[in-house]
């Protein structure tokens, strides 16, 4: 099934978001960042859906907090984590109020993240222990699965940009960028993964990783895809039927996997790109 983000749209509130969405055709939508809390969310959400019989998934950052932070599940903060932790099991409690059968949370970062700086490089500063931070993120995401009944649980990769490296020298201070991040992470906790193919393409490039060679390893432990074009260091582009994101994945089964596209392009744009995939799975 094909998914729209919330995020393809630009809307103060998710209600806005959600009609603009479904008077475009697009009644598959995953609640994703952007917008802002406000007290009858929940109730706008259930309406919407009832009334135009939507399907939703919930993806990390949603519902937003009153207080806007970065979610980061293995940080050694105490606030930050019991503050990550307490979004994220809202989160899955609106997921089975939305009757939303996945939710998708990022990896963690092994340091603190101001929200300015998502999807851009980062300045340095002192990283945790990774191995504490490991510790901490998989007891989190444990805590998580005891409160997920009905919800199935998807950590995705992070995207590592090649700025981000230069102040760490060898150390990536991101989870989950590679396939030997997850094998690592497989190791430590029984988990569903989310490919983000923009972020792995990103990642590839920034730690000279081969992205064929990485995405090949990778889709086999995947029902669940995030799609969106990458040029040069920018991602969250369309894409057409003859673009290098549909040609990497010709090679695979798509037809029993998730697939929610994320793109920050117009209305035209993000059609044009849902057709392209829509046609792939034919």
């Amino acid at each position: 099934m094909i998914y729209v983000s919330s995020s393809c749209v630009k809307a103060k509130s998710i209600k806005n978001a959600v009609i603009k969405l479904k008077d475009n055709g697009f009644f598959n939508i995953e609640l994703s960042g952007g917008t802002q809390y406000y007290e009858d969310l929940v109730g706008d959400l259930v309406e919407l859906k009832n009334k135009y019989n939507l399907n939703f998934l919930l993806h990390n950052y949603f519902p937003p907090p009153e207080r806007h932070f970065v979610v980061n599940l293995a940080s050694l903060d105490n606030s930050i984590y019991e503050r990550s932790v307490a979004a994220l099991k809202n989160s899955i409690d609106l997921c089975k109020s939305l009757k939303a059968r996945k939710f998708g949370l990022h990896a963690g970062f092994f340091t603190d993240i101001h929200a300015k700086e998502l999807g851009k490089a980062i300045s340095r500063r002192t990283l945790y222990d990774r191995e504490e931070a490991l510790k901490r993120f998989c007891s989190g995401f444990r805590e998580l699965k005891r409160n997920s009944q009905g919800v199935k649980l998807y950590i995705e990769n992070n995207v590592f940009l090649s700025g981000s490296r230069r102040p760490y020298l060898k150390i990536n201070p991101f989870m989950l960028t590679s396939y030997s991040d997850f094998s690592e992470l497989k190791k430590a906790i029984d988990f569903n993964l989310l490919i983000d193919f923009a972020h792995l393409k990103i990642s590839c490039n920034a730690l000279g990783l081969d992205f064929s060679k990485e995405l090949n390893l990778l889709m086999p432990y995947s029902d669940y895809l995030h799609l969106s074009a990458v040029k040069q260091k920018d991602h969250h582009k369309p894409f057409s039927r003859n673009s290098f994101l549909l040609r990497s994945l010709k090679d695979f089964d798509l037809a029993k996997k998730t697939i929610t596209l994320e793109i920050s392009a117009s209305m035209d744009e993000l059609k044009r790109s849902y057709n392209a995939i829509r046609k792939e799975l034919q």
